[in-house]
């Protein structure tokens, strides 16, 4: 209905337009200039400046007998220019810029369109923000943007990006809040509170869920984050005296003989 209104407004202004074939003296009024170089900078279909300034110019001139008032003959030749090129008035979110296609991609409130995909991006940084309580969003969103492009590229190229042990060890943080140290400290991955926390993880390629560990190795509690075939996320954390006693290098430790401790889905 608001297209049809516009298109009957130009049929009833563009003769009106050439009625008038003889322009009048130019004009020296400061309001007229002022309001000129406001539709040349307005998104009216304009490309040539000084294009826009004669057409402009030289059609007020001839629509002055029959509209006197300056702001309303600028703003009748700007649509009449708008709808002459064929442009169309598109609606756009008014939080993002983006092209809003319909109704069902956005929702008409207080006067502005606000699209599907800002208000379900509110609701995931509310979930996020809820579900990762003491860590930096920014680093939640860095996880979850990672999570996301490793899957991807698994299904792409059917291969695993070299990345489960950084994947495993930053979901360790934002999920449990552990102060990682600095890359290359020996002994422990991080500390959380008086703990000293190692962590492993098991990845999807993993045969058996077993990890093994260092007993040199200067740590409190043994955390270890399993990734499935599905990218999705569980850890479970053991004190390090109940790993089973030996003499060798290295303690094995099966996942199943740790208690629950969290669990997360991640699906790309």
């Amino acid at each position: 209905m608001r297209l049809q209104m516009r298109q009957l407004a130009v049929c009833i202004l563009l003769p009106l337009l050439y009625l008038a074939q003889s322009p009048a003296q130019a004009s020296t009024d400061p309001e007229l200039r002022r309001l000129l170089k406001e539709a040349i900078e307005s998104d009216s279909g304009f490309v040539d400046r000084f294009d826009a300034q004669v057409w402009l110019l030289d059609m007020s001139r001839r629509l002055e007998k029959f509209v006197e008032n300056p702001k309303t003959r600028i703003e009748m030749l700007k649509l009449i220019h708008y709808e002459a090129q064929g442009t169309i008035m598109v609606n756009r979110c008014s939080m993002t810029g983006r092209i809003i296609d319909g109704p069902a991609d956005a929702v008409w409130d207080d006067g502005e369109w606000i699209s599907w995909d800002w208000i379900n991006g509110q609701l995931h940084e509310q979930e996020l923000r809820q579900r990762y309580p003491e860590a930096s969003f920014e680093l939640v969103q860095i996880f979850e943007d990672l999570v996301d492009v490793a899957a991807e590229y698994k299904d792409i190229t059917d291969r695993y990006l070299p990345v489960f042990g950084e994947l495993g060890e930053l979901f360790a943080e934002i999920t449990f809040g552990i102060k990682r140290h600095k890359p290359r400290t020996q002994g422990s991955d991080g500390r959380l509170g008086n703990d000293f926390i190692e962590i492993k993880t098991i990845t999807p390629e993993k045969k058996n869920e077993k990890v093994s560990v260092k007993r040199k190795g200067n740590f409190n509690k043994l955390l270890v984050v399993k990734i499935n075939e599905d990218f999705e996320f569980e850890a479970r954390m053991l004190d390090r005296k109940h790993m089973g006693k030996g003499s060798g290098k290295l303690a094995v430790v099966a996942w199943s003989s740790m208690r629950p401790k969290h669990s997360e889905q991640n699906g790309a």
